[in-house]
């Protein structure tokens, strides 16, 4: 090792130890995992003294609260060898609660190969978790008393309409009355959505393998493949295609994208779900085409923003392709879309595939 890179690594050392974030590194060759070395930020945050830590395994943080998802996932991750992030409830040397966002990965002796230690950044993030608990529990609150008074509405509608005669100029008033008040759940119900995504933690909930032809099996009993006005083709998929997802969320993003392609497209237009290889090995594309109105390039630069909509004129609330965007990218995919006005829109899930996989 040159003197430059001496002085580098002894510099890097000296960072570590000065940063507000706590790192403790564990010994992964000794009975019980314990550790070894903990910095000074580390003591901050827990309260612990370094003596008071060498030697025992990081679980003691955890104190009985040893079966959180992100805990388990860091286990796992440990077992497997890999570097992982989750953000889990610790505990103080007074017993108080503190949530952690904690970054683990392995360390390799650089002639063998062999995992020798792991190592952990913390990062107190308990102001945050309580500011994204307190908006959920106004969001909730919001939309539970958005909700009753709508219900009302609705109801009163929808009696006022079966009293009034069919050819009465008031039913088209209080049709689109009725059209509002829906319009306002749905929007409630996204943001509610939305909100749900937002203060999750954990980076990617519940993915796990999912077989593409089942949740393509699923859509038709979700939306009928004819429902009357368009024919929904889903092109044949090999049942051996397994993609990393969260099942129920990726039917969510399904059905949301179905949905638009039959509120955009005319009536007696063909709507295709069609799969194929990713650019990359270990990705696979699905994308839904349909023959609507497509979109202009700038109307597909701002697709992806809150309440954005291309056409005012379609029923819908502005959030649907956002949560389908968050979905995704919660799910380790993305989505993209490519579209020419008066001729139709393609939207394209990217999604990794369990193993390689050919057509």
């Amino acid at each position: 090792m040159t003197g430059i890179e001496t002085q580098l690594h002894a510099i890097v050392a000296q960072a570590l130890e000065q940063t507000v974030n706590g790192l403790v590194i564990a010994d992964m060759r000794a009975d019980g995992q314990p550790i070894v070395h903990v910095n000074a930020g580390f003591e901050r945050i827990t309260g612990y003294r370094a003596g008071e830590v060498i030697g025992r395994n990081c679980r003691f943080l955890q104190g009985f609260d040893n079966q959180q998802p992100g805990v388990v996932r860091m286990r796992e991750a440990v077992a497997r060898g890999e570097p992982c992030t989750a953000v889990v409830r610790n505990y103080r040397k007074d017993g108080s609660l503190f949530w952690n966002r904690v970054e683990i990965g392995p360390v390799h002796d650089a002639a063998s190969g062999e995992l020798t230690h792991y190592f952990a950044l913390q990062t107190d993030v308990t102001a945050e978790q309580e500011a994204l608990a307190l908006r959920e529990r106004f969001l909730n609150n919001a939309a539970h008393e958005l909700r009753s008074p709508l219900g009302t509405i609705r109801g009163f509608v929808e009696l006022m309409q079966m009293r009034c005669p069919r050819d009465d100029p008031n039913q088209d008033l209080l049709a689109t009355v009725h059209r509002q008040a829906d319009r306002v759940v749905d929007l409630v119900d996204d943001m509610l959505v939305l909100a749900e995504l937002e203060t999750t933690t954990e980076p990617s909930p519940g993915v796990q393998p999912v077989q593409l032809t089942a949740v393509l099996g699923r859509l038709h009993d979700l939306l009928p493949p004819d429902d009357g006005l368009h024919r929904v083709v889903i092109e044949p998929v090999r049942p051996d295609l397994w993609v990393q997802a969260h099942a129920q969320r990726l039917e969510q993003v399904l059905v949301n994208l179905l949905s638009n392609a039959m509120k955009y497209s005319p009536e007696g237009g063909e709507i295709r779900w069609s799969v194929r290889p990713g650019r990359e090995n270990g990705w696979v594309c699905l994308s839904v085409s349909d023959p609507g109105v497509g979109m202009t390039a700038d109307e597909q630069s701002r697709l992806f923003t809150r309440f954005f909509r291309a056409r005012t004129d379609i029923p819908g609330t502005g959030l649907g392709l956002v949560i389908v965007r968050e979905l995704m990218e919660r799910m380790g995919g993305h989505i993209t879309v490519s579209s020419q006005p008066g001729v139709g829109t393609t939207f394209t899930l990217h999604l990794r595939t369990v193993s390689p996989w050919t057509f």
